[in-house]
């Protein structure tokens, strides 16, 4: 009677066979997981931060967050970083950069960013919130406020880095972008409410109420999220898709 079972030779083969599977799968199953994880923490940073601005706006009984104690001290960014963590309890990092030396900051796209597009580019406030998110806040003074500006004016700019200094610091994967808006909401960067304010894309130059979102624009390369594109306008996409990572 012949005996049932297989030959080592047929497990040893069933063995490599399952691991050129798990070589290929395995990376893959990493960066979703990853990429889920970083929306999910983007999301709930959002939410802190517009949280902790709105309840300075609200409890300082001012109109527009330009009018608040952190604004008043713009030109000291440990000052402003002090009245910021009343609100917002993080530390505030006074180095000259963030990221470690050798570090590349990467577009979507995978090439190299550069200039301003380096989130701890010169200038910038670097705060880093309990949760290891780290803010690079880039506060501007706004002018007199009217009723027709006062819906599409904004106070500055945040970029999120989700995870710090870990990889894959890559716009759109781990970094993001957001415009500070008069009563302390975040407007993503690639969302309808940047580009109105924006001069970048369809309607030309001039602020208005009618320009629509521009993460989805192929030709609008600079604020898009879209494969081949630098991924500055993902936070746009996240927003819009309820924080999944479908790119």
């Amino acid at each position: 009677m012949k005996k049932k079972g297989f030959t080592l030779a047929e497990v040893l083969i069933t063995l490599g066979i399952v691991g050129v599977i798990a070589a290929l799968t395995t990376p893959t199953l990493i960066a979703s997981t990853r990429n889920q994880s970083n929306a999910a923490k983007l999301s709930k940073t959002v939410s802190t931060v517009e949280n902790a601005l709105g309840a300075m706006v609200a409890n300082e009984g001012v109109d527009s967050i330009d009018e608040t104690a952190a604004w008043a001290v713009l030109d000291s960014a440990s000052e402003f970083t002090d009245e910021l963590n009343n609100y917002l309890p993080g530390s505030y990092n006074d180095s000259d950069s963030f990221y470690d030396e050798g570090t590349t900051i990467k577009f979507l796209s995978g090439t190299a960013a550069t200039g301003n597009d380096i989130p701890d580019a010169e200038g910038r406030m670097i705060y880093v919130l309990k949760n290891g998110a780290v803010l690079f806040l880039d506060p501007t003074e706004l002018p007199e406020l009217t009723e027709t500006n006062m819906n599409i004016l904004n106070a500055g700019s945040i970029y999120v880095d989700v995870n710090g200094t870990e990889a894959p610091n890559m716009w759109g994967r781990d970094i993001f972008a957001y415009k500070i808006a008069t009563n302390g909401q975040l407007w993503p960067w690639g969302g309808m409410d940047v580009a109105r304010t924006s001069s970048v894309g369809p309607g030309g130059a001039t602020p208005s109420k009618d320009r629509l979102p521009t993460w989805d624009n192929s030709s609008i390369t600079t604020l898009s999220c879209l494969p081949g594109n630098n991924g500055r306008g993902c936070a746009g996409r996240l927003a819009e898709e309820g924080y999944k990572m479908n790119y």
